[in-house]
């Protein structure tokens, strides 16, 4: 399997990481990696390869981000990086030994760095061979083996001879016994009478002395057998030798060092008692709670059994072990006592009481002081804790709102801007903020309604059709209308309310005895803290302003840049006869070759009522048509109802705009 085939490895991430958002984040900066050497890198070559690691990138994120893939990818990994570490871990110790039996220098430690950096072997790992080739002369051997000296001498003998141990040098197996031995060191030594006195046979003679000294006896055999077993375990007690130099062995080591463990045939049990026996003897404290079996599948929370030795949930990626709360040592998530005494029983019947009385601030601390969202036990109530926690982020969010809102609205209030005040206020400020209550006057000043600009009434058939410039902030408008004289008070003459909604749909139309000229004031209406502001009225209009005298014809013109792609549309008015105000007219656009037949039939492109129209000058009004999307014919319309709600098109111009 190359690296590169490897999701984690692609990433340069160890296997042993299975949270989602550290997965997102070695993703990103990887990805910012690949950006930067796909477009700045000198390299021809590394360009490539960043732009096809940048193409992958998709089917990377897919295999992380799925659990069943996620676990294959690190599981092939491990496996990947295990077999290139043990390849290459003899180089690394013949590189070490060379360069540690010359000058040290820095720049060769880092040249060392750097080549074996391929092979998974890290910086530290290497200076801290470099260190125990230096300053540790050897470590003591564990159990009753040979002396040292002996078992130095015997190895270098079988070294020179090609032997493996004096069982093989004798063609025996391990597992012969005491008579079996004797037996073949005497014919050995009867084979060695009759040969050559030469160096090599020299050699034999000596180690057929080791061996009359090592099997004399079965004490003897069994130390020699110990003393070889040793000499297996070598590389894995320099493991162990290597965590302790750091000063304190971690729960993440002894189950690396149990999964290691295997392929030296010792079971957990023995691996843990050569990490303790090598921790006591070089004083070094042991991350992990007395008693633990390392031997057991652990059950995480989501309720998978997560194989021997793993430190995270297959499934979840949840941690499996957590740190006692008392003797800072770490226990697995499925045990809720610990062997300093502590108990997590008080906790449990703490968070019934607070789940109970919807203490919920309390439940929060409780959960989080003792991170009870990796143990199994506590399973059952963390939808609860869940939900206390989404409740505490709402109230936070709602709580940082209204201190914005308060902010803004205090820097409005001194700015003088309305229009800031009003998106600032939050009724809800008054329950929550006693120091509201001088600011409120400047808010309900800012909440009153400006006076209505372009106020238009227009007779139609059975009354008048009332128009005016509508305000994008106000949702109410209130109407006043007399036939005997200006309605200046609020309550005076007749009063009709429409919504901004109810104008845009059906407009406003009163009705008034014909013939009649009936004066219109239009106010509009605000609320602020369940009370309705109306605004004041200095702008008023009357049916006489805006009647089109008769024998009077308004010419229209629809003109377009010539420039492509312009959004932009001129409408032109003209009158054979001056008129002091102008009706409502609606220019709309009907889609295709047919001319619209009425104001409904196609999109209202925009409005035009209440300007004065001199006699010989034309009115010039610029709409935008971005929302007509295909070959659109226009038309003019003056809206004055009738009965049978009609409209009347204006005369003598129409026009096709070609998009």
């Amino acid at each position: 399997m190359s690296s590169t085939m490897n999701s984690f490895l692609a990433i340069d991430l160890s296997p042993d990481v299975l949270d989602p958002s550290q997965i997102e984040a070695a993703i990103r900066r990887k990805q910012a990696q690949w950006s930067r050497e796909a477009h700045q890198h000198p390299d021809p070559q590394t360009k490539r390869r960043a732009q096809e690691s940048l193409e992958r990138l998709v089917l990377i994120r897919t295999r992380l981000m799925d659990a069943h893939q996620r676990r294959q990818q690190a599981d092939e990994a491990r496996t990947y990086i295990a077999g290139v570490r043990e390849q290459k871990l003899p180089e690394l110790r013949e590189a070490v030994e060379l360069l540690c039996r010359g000058p040290l220098q820095e720049e060769a430690v880092k040249r060392l760095v750097s080549r074996f950096r391929t092979a998974f072997f890290s910086e530290n790992e290497i200076r801290q061979m470099i260190h125990r080739r230096i300053n540790i002369p050897g470590s003591s051997r564990q159990g009753k083996g040979l002396e040292e000296s002996l078992a130095r001498q015997i190895r270098q003998n079988l070294v020179i001879n090609g032997s493996e141990s004096l069982f093989v040098f004798l063609n025996l197996s391990s597992r012969a016994s005491l008579e079996e031995v004797h037996q073949a060191i005497d014919k050995t030594a009867a084979a060695l009478k009759k040969a050559p006195i030469d160096a090599e046979n020299d050699v034999r003679r000596t180690l057929l002395g080791f061996c009359r000294v090592v099997f004399r006896d079965d004490t003897r055999r069994r130390a020699y057998l110990h003393t070889l077993r040793l000499e297996q375990l070598r590389p894995f007690l320099e493991m162990i030798d290597n965590c302790c130099d750091a000063g304190k062995i971690t729960i993440d080591q002894l189950l690396h060092l149990v999964q290691i463990g295997e392929r030296y045939r010792l079971g957990w049990q023995a691996v843990q008692n050569f990490v303790l026996e090598k921790a006591r003897r070089r004083k070094i404290p042991v991350d992990l709670i007395e008693g633990l079996e390392l031997g057991r599948e652990l059950k995480c929370a989501c309720g998978t059994k997560n194989r021997v030795g793993a430190l995270h949930c297959q499934s979840c990626g949840q941690k499996l072990y957590v740190r006692c709360s008392r003797c800072k040592k770490m226990r697995p998530t499925d045990l809720m006592t610990c062997s300093c005494g502590f108990s997590l029983k008080g906790v449990e019947r703490a968070l019934q009481l607070a789940m109970a009385s919807n203490q919920q601030t309390e439940f929060i601390q409780l959960w989080e002081e003792y991170g009870l969202s990796g143990y199994p036990a506590f399973g059952e109530m963390l939808p609860r804790y869940q939900e206390f926690k989404r409740i505490a982020a709402q109230e936070g969010e709602k709580r940082q709102r209204l201190q914005r809102n308060l902010r803004d609205l205090v820097l409005a209030c001194r700015r003088g801007d309305d229009g800031a005040i009003r998106r600032a206020w939050d009724p809800v400020l008054i329950t929550q903020r006693s120091d509201i209550q001088s600011l409120l006057p400047r808010v309900r000043k800012a909440f009153q309604s400006q006076p209505i600009r372009e106020v238009a009434v227009t007779p139609v058939s059975g009354g008048c059709a009332v128009n005016w410039e509508m305000a994008l902030d106000t949702p109410w408008y209130q109407i006043n209308w007399s036939v005997s004289k200006l309605p200046v008070g609020v309550g005076e003459g007749s009063v009709i309310r429409l919504s901004r909604g109810q104008y845009l749909r059906r407009g406003c139309q009163i009705a008034v005895p014909p013939g009649e000229t009936v004066y219109v004031v239009v106010r509009g209406v605000r609320q602020f803290c369940e009370e309705l502001l109306i605004g004041p009225a200095e702008v008023s209009c009357s049916s006489a302003q805006c009647l089109i005298p008769r024998e009077t014809d308004i010419v229209y013109e629809i003109k377009r840049p010539p420039y492509p792609g312009s959004s932009q549309l001129t409408l032109l008015l003209s009158s054979s006869g001056a008129i002091e105000k102008l009706p409502e007219l609606v220019l709309v656009a009907c889609e295709g070759q047919n001319l619209p037949e009425d104001a409904h039939c196609g999109q209202v492109v925009g409005r035009v009522f209440g300007d004065p129209l001199p006699r010989g000058k034309k009115l010039r009004y610029h709409f935008n048509i971005s929302h007509l999307k295909k070959p659109s014919r226009l038309r003019l319309f003056a809206v004055q109802k009738s009965a049978d709600q009609t409209v009347r098109l204006l005369p003598r111009f129409s026009a096709q705009l070609k998009l």
